[in-house]
């Protein structure tokens, strides 16, 4: 990525700088809760534009995770290189996503979860109670559906009854 000297004083004045432990917090404008910066016609996230400038070039495909988990910092020293497995794996760890793959939440032929043991054909997975379930114990509509994760009907009449 190839940025003008402007662009670059530019960006930094929207950055709220600390001590190199501390979060710099970007103090512009914001996407989907991170920071973003208008470079020409394209705009950017803010942390991808301080990894390069501070570390190089971004690899194709490849994401700018933060170990701060702060959306809008920018400081390099948060951030690092990875692949979705590396920030989902990252997410597990810190205890902020299930031990479920991103996009497994229904095992298909030939896949195998993270424990590397192959579930019974006609099985999903509960995001809830983090078990493989018969399918017949999914609800089939799409209200009890979460984007990729899955709800058996036990955990969906639970969840129903806390709610009101």
């Amino acid at each position: 990525m190839n940025i003008e000297a402007t662009a670059v004083e530019r960006f930094w004045d929207k950055v709220d700088r600390r001590s190199k432990d501390e979060c710099w917090e970007w103090t512009a404008s914001t996407r989907s809760g991170y920071g973003a910066f208008k470079l020409g016609r394209k705009t950017v996230l803010a942390h991808r534009i301080a990894y390069t400038l501070e570390r190089g070039d971004i690899p194709d495909g490849i994401l700018v995770c933060h170990t701060c988990d702060n959306r809008i910092c920018v400081n390099p020293n948060h951030l690092f290189l990875g692949t979705h497995y590396d920030n989902w794996l990252d997410a597990v760890q810190k205890g902020r996503m299930p031990a479920v793959p991103p996009g497994t939440h229904r095992w298909k032929a030939g896949e195998r979860p993270i424990n590397h043991k192959q579930p019974p054909p006609g099985t999903g997975w509960c995001c809830a109670c983090q078990e493989f379930l018969p399918e017949d114990r999914f609800c089939k509509n799409r209200r009890q559906w979460n984007g990729l994760h899955m709800y058996c009907k036990e955990c969906v009449r639970a969840n129903r009854r806390k709610s009101g």
